[in-house]
């Protein structure tokens, strides 16, 4: 039987046209030097949800390490977040590095346009690992994460996949929001139709969603009580610093006292999506919220760049976030359940 979750890691690599030549082959997985860093990519067996096989994707680049953890590189990362498009930025204590990261979740129906989207936020990552490297190795009290191939060692010339964010992305980003229009206004038939409380016009879309799993918000409904709502808009007017027009994704759970330190609780959730935990694509970075005054707060934001639109992405992206939610209300109780435990 064909593995879906092979056959996909070999779709990647012919999308970025990735050379045999720089990579160094596994089981799952590979990594590949498209100039002075590694980048890796796995995918798991398959989970069967009980319809179809799924298959978990990591993608990552190794970015900084040796980082020194007094050097608050959860703070420093904070402000790479706010600005991600379709990866995270993620500081892990355990092996004192930083890498980006993104992750997916692949299935026989999902699997070519899935391609075109992680293809090119692998690319996309790639090049922001090594633009930033340097400058994040100075502020966290690292070096950059620098490595050789085990055969060919060193790689004198970067790969020209590396330019295409500056070549490709950056002008179709020039570019009117190919998300913006007709289709986003009528995204609110498709809230509708799933059961999520919204709104929508040519360039933006509003809804709210459970920050609770489906049980718990039953349960609170047939106790006469309103379960806590995380809120979400999609902005297609509002552009991206680097990649220029395409679609800003933001989602704000509600208050927690843990929304105190959000730059470390980011970072924190972003390492549990990064090794597949949430059971949604990480496409995108849970980051303090940039629209709080008081310094307080947490969001999640992604932006599609215009080289990834395609009908249908955006209802997509709010059954994400509706998942994305829920998890992060359970991770946060097991969280504080962990702390009163030990303590």
């Amino acid at each position: 039987m064909t593995d879906v979750g092979v056959k996909f890691l070999e779709a990647l690599r012919a999308k970025m046209m990735i050379d045999d030549e720089w990579t160094q082959q596994r089981e799952r997985g590979f990594t590949w030097w498209a100039f002075r860093l590694a980048q890796h990519f796995e995918v798991d067996p398959p989970v069967f949800d009980g319809v179809i096989d799924i298959y978990a994707v990591r993608i990552w680049t190794e970015t900084v390490r040796n980082v020194d953890p007094a050097a608050n590189p959860a703070t420093m990362i904070a402000l790479a977040n706010i600005h991600q498009d379709l990866n995270a930025t993620v500081w892990d204590p355990d092996t004192a590095t930083i890498s980006e990261c993104c992750t997916t979740y692949v299935n026989e129906e999902n699997f070519e346009w899935m391609a075109n989207l992680v293809a090119a936020a692998a690319v996309i990552q790639n090049s922001a690992a090594h633009s930033r490297a340097h400058a994040l190795a100075d502020t966290c009290g690292g070096v950059p994460a620098a490595s050789d191939h085990p055969v060919m060692g060193f790689r004198p010339e970067m790969d020209d996949v590396l330019n295409v964010p500056e070549q490709v992305v950056v002008p179709m980003g020039a570019e009117p929001s190919r998300f913006a229009g007709p289709g986003m206004a009528k995204v609110v038939d498709f809230l509708t139709h799933v059961g999520i409380a919204g709104s929508s016009d040519e360039t933006e879309v509003r809804f709210s969603l459970p920050f609770c799993d489906h049980d718990t918000e039953m349960a609170l409904i047939a106790a006469g009580k309103n379960p806590p709502m995380s809120h979400g808009q999609i902005l297609a007017d509002v552009p991206h610093p680097q990649v220029g027009n395409g679609a800003l994704t933001l989602m704000w759970p509600p208050s927690h006292p843990d929304f105190e330190n959000p730059a470390a609780l980011a970072n924190a959730l972003n390492h549990a999506e990064a090794h597949c935990e949430s059971g949604v694509p990480l496409l995108g970075a849970w980051c303090p919220d940039p629209t709080a005054e008081d310094g307080t707060g947490l969001a999640f934001c992604s932006f599609l760049p215009n080289l990834v639109a395609r009908p249908g992405l955006i209802a997509n992206q709010v059954l994400y976030l509706r998942r994305r939610s829920a998890f992060a209300a359970h991770w946060l109780w097991q969280r504080t359940a962990d702390d009163r435990e030990h303590s």
